[in-house]
């Protein structure tokens, strides 16, 4: 069942019409709070297509990266970007993201990471994609989540987003 995600204005106004091909890849991740706010983790990063898995927006944008105050009462991290994350083979975007946010001090967060562009990924009534997974997996839960993708949109919001 795709996810009904609401268009909390902080993330929904950064990331509106990034289905569009703009000529870069666009990235940016929010902490959500138990009160239901979205805090944003740093600017939007975007970088042009192309490079390798180092290279990404995905690992970029947690280089170096410092939890704001309050960051351990986050219920979770939403992640959007242009695009699904790589899987390249040892330093894919999809296993090198969680082992960054333990790093940064993210160390046992649950996640989601969504896509906004139209992949060719199959399924569900929307083109974008999602993956559910925790900043503590392994790369074998990471590649049973990116398997058990799912799609989502936006609705309004409703004062509630679980």
């Amino acid at each position: 069942m795709p996810l009904r995600r609401p268009k909390l204005a902080a993330i929904y106004n950064v990331t509106n019409g990034w289905w569009v091909n703009a000529g870069a890849i666009q990235y940016v991740a929010h902490g959500i709070t138990a009160a239901h706010a979205a805090v944003n983790l740093g600017p939007v990063l975007a970088i042009a297509a192309g490079g390798g898995p180092n290279q990404h927006p995905d690992q970029q944008y947690w280089q170096g990266h410092a939890p704001p105050a309050g960051a351990a009462g986050f219920v979770r991290i939403e992640i959007d970007c242009t695009l699904t994350p790589c899987t390249g083979q040892f330093n894919g975007c999809l296993y090198r993201v969680p082992y960054l946010l333990r790093q940064a001090g993210y160390a046992n967060v649950p996640l989601r990471i969504f896509s906004h562009r139209d992949e060719g990924m199959g399924g569900g009534g929307s083109s974008k994609r999602y993956i559910t997974c925790n900043s503590a997996d392994q790369n074998a839960a990471l590649t049973v989540a990116m398997n058990n993708h799912d799609d989502w949109g936006w609705v309004p919001w409703a004062g509630v987003y679980a």
